[in-house]
């Protein structure tokens, strides 16, 4: 993909160096939790994201400054931005990173993400960036997560697991939707939120082993294993809201879709 063209970026390349560190495989060989694709494979994704970021970031610095953060072609690059974030969070945990260390990409993705967020724009997004948000202990006094939630407040966005989640992160956001906005989507996670039962662990283990890939099937990483783009398969989703019932969730430590470790800050 063409930076300059996708930007509307004309002139020369802009190259400006913004430092990843040097590590890009996470706590070391043998803590991976991505098991489809192997430790080269992950290295070499983050390698290639983190230059990706590096160039993108130089053209939108550039664009802002010749034209404000509201020319299209600025908007267009925080899009590709955030979508670089996300790819590189989800590598991140797939290769064995702490949560410390996947916490500085998500506050650059949010950065991003608040510049663009319409309500018409994608639902997915909405609820995987709420989950981290959850997930990684960043709460409504954070001036981006604030920012978010004044949006989908103004938007009166409607939809009963942004309700949930929006008001695990600021508990001054009130319930607007008992239901979802999306049909066949995440309608098992309201049980699973409103089952006081000792079944809630083996109705979320069911949601992940025979609902959750399925239900995103009209995304873009769908089926992406089977190619060179894969990133990850995380239902971070799955984790908050584990996270927010504080169920034992032991048992589902070892299912491949969901971030044990990052329900437990580990």
């Amino acid at each position: 993909m063409n930076g300059e063209l996708h930007l509307q970026f004309t002139g020369k390349t802009v190259r400006k160096v913004l430092r990843f560190g040097n590590r890009e495989r996470g706590q070391g060989e043998g803590n991976m939790r991505g098991t489809i694709k192997d430790d080269t494979y992950f290295a070499e994704k983050l390698q290639k994201n983190g230059a990706d970021i590096e160039h993108y970031e130089a053209l939108v610095e550039k664009v802002v400054a010749e034209r404000g953060e509201s020319d299209r072609g600025a908007q267009m690059g925080y899009a590709v931005l955030f979508t670089s974030y996300r790819n590189r969070i989800n590598l991140l945990y797939s290769a064995g990173n702490k949560d410390s260390e996947i916490k500085p990409c998500f506050e650059n993705l949010l950065k991003h993400y608040v510049k663009t967020w319409e309500p018409r724009y994608s639902y997915f997004d909405l609820i995987n960036v709420l989950s981290l948000a959850v997930l990684l202990d960043v709460k409504a006094d954070d001036e981006l997560v604030n920012e978010l939630i004044g949006k989908i407040r103004k938007a009166d966005y409607q939809d009963y697991l942004v309700d949930q989640l929006a008001g695990a992160l600021d508990t001054s956001y009130e319930p607007r939707c008992p239901e979802f906005r999306w049909k066949k989507t995440y309608q098992p996670l309201k049980e699973i939120a409103e089952n006081a039962a000792a079944n809630a662990v083996d109705l979320l283990k069911q949601y992940l082993d025979d609902q959750w890939y399925g239900i995103h099937k009209e995304c873009a990483w769908y089926g992406s294993h089977k190619t060179e783009l894969y990133y990850g398969y995380w239902s971070f989703e799955a984790g908050a809201i584990a996270k927010l019932l504080g169920l034992d969730d032991a048992s589902l430590r070892d299912q491949k879709y969901y971030p044990y470790d990052l329900v437990h800050g580990e």
